[in-house]
Formats: C-alpha cells, structure tokens, sequence
C-alpha cells in the first residue's frame, strides 16, 4: 500500500489525531499544565496515591519519572477520541462522529485530568474499546471479537470496579451464546 492511499484512506482519523495533539498543546500551554504538573498543591487529593504508584513502578537509574504516566494518560486520551469517532460514525454517520469526537476533544476537563495520574481515561478506553469490539461482534458475527470485547471489560474491572457485576453477567451472556 503506498503512502497517498494510506491517507486518504485515513484521512478523518489522521485530522482527528492532528486535532487532538493540536488542542492538547495548546489548551496545556494556556493553562500552564505542564508547569502546574511539577507543583505539589497542583494534585488532587487522591491523585497523590496515584502518583506515588507510579513512582515506584516507574523508576529511571534510580530517579522516579513521573512523566510517564502523563504519557500514558495522553496516549489513552488520543485512542479514546479516536473509538468515539468510530462508535459514533458507526451508529449515525460521519457527521454525527465528528461532532462527537469534537465534543469530547473540546472538554477542557479531560484534559486537565492527564496531568492528574487517575485513572478515569484508562478506565474509560477499555470500556469503549470494549463496546467498539462488540459493535464488531454485532457487524461481523466473527466470535473472537466477543472474546475481545470480554476481555477489554474484565480489564476495565481492574482499574475501576464499578463495572465489575456488569462484566459477570456479559460473560454469562456470552458463554451461553457461544455454547
């Protein structure tokens, strides 16, 4: 495949990801984010837990680098807008999935939230990728994207046990639809 063809294939995810590093720089330096980050007062209360874990999981010739569970929420962040780009496109069209990508990309609150080490956007991928995977199952009928979409849900369980009896009864569910 050459290069034209990959991007005019990918022309609306490629214009979304630009968009997004695009508001993500530029609404972090309006707000100093990034200055704010290395301020101890900066962090929310329950953040502070958050931080010192990955302080200790990530740990760099013997200094804690705290840069990389920013890293990782933005990453989260960027893959996130892109699966609502596709959830939405695939339930109303590309009109509606950019006005949604678009209003999600413009929530100055998500993006506050990646200088906080939570985990409300890890959380929040696994369930959509979740749901994407199942919108999958439900197109092709293939059931190794139900297992996929089990898998991402059981994952979403142990960052945020709130989708825990939700993922006991879709496995149920599904394991009597595969049997």
């Amino acid at each position: 495949m050459n290069s034209k063809h990959f991007v005019t294939t990918r022309r609306d995810s490629l214009l979304l990801l630009a968009l997004s590093i695009i508001v993500l720089l530029v609404v972090s330096l309006i707000l100093q984010l990034p200055a704010n980050c290395l301020q101890e007062w900066y962090y929310y209360p329950d953040a502070r837990s958050y931080r010192e874990a990955a302080e200790q999981l990530y740990r760099h010739n013997g200094a804690a680098n705290s840069i990389r569970p920013v890293c990782l929420n933005v990453v989260a962040w960027v893959a996130t807008i892109q699966i609502i780009f596709r959830i939405s496109g695939w339930l109303s069209g590309r009109l509606f999935a950019w006005i949604a990508s678009l209003l999600f990309l413009l929530s100055f609150s998500h993006i506050i939230s990646l200088y906080q080490s939570l985990s409300e956007t890890i959380f929040l991928l696994l369930v959509l990728v979740s749901l994407w995977t199942f919108i999958r199952f439900w197109q092709s009928g293939r059931d190794i994207y139900l297992v996929f979409a089990l898998i991402a849900l059981c994952y979403s369980v142990t960052v945020r046990p709130v989708t825990y009896y939700f993922a006991i009864i879709a496995t149920i569910i599904s394991f009597v639809y595969l049997v």
